[in-house]
């Protein structure tokens, strides 16, 4: 099976908010969310980040009426490319560790 086809597989949605991604240096970047699967995060970050970077991102997934759940997990920078639709760079961010209730809270929104 090639890249493309495992992409696929998993069921993603839109999901635009802020976000923030702590990178290794202790530096907390601001960026925007596009969508996001059970597996990873699509962002839009304001400048290029090195891929395999592990960074932690933390990003409030809707949970019911009017209430949320903050997801902060571990993870690992895909390649990325400008985007001047969404002006910056678009990158996805594979979950490496992620806590079991935020994978409940991502997936009920994915179904929701």
């Amino acid at each position: 099976m090639d890249r493309f086809s495992q992409y696929q597989q998993h069921l993603r949605k839109l999901f635009a908010c802020t976000a923030n991604v702590m990178l290794p240096e202790h530096r907390l970047l601001a960026v925007r969310t596009v969508d996001i699967g059970a597996d990873s995060v699509k962002i839009v970050a304001p400048e290029n980040l090195p891929e395999r970077l592990d960074c932690l991102v933390r990003v409030a997934i809707p949970a019911g009426r009017e209430r949320s759940h903050t997801v902060i997990a571990h993870a690992r920078t895909r390649p990325s490319v400008f985007d001047g639709r969404h002006g910056g760079f678009l990158t996805e961010l594979r979950f490496t560790r992620i806590p079991p209730e935020s994978v409940q809270a991502i997936e009920r929104y994915l179904k929701s």
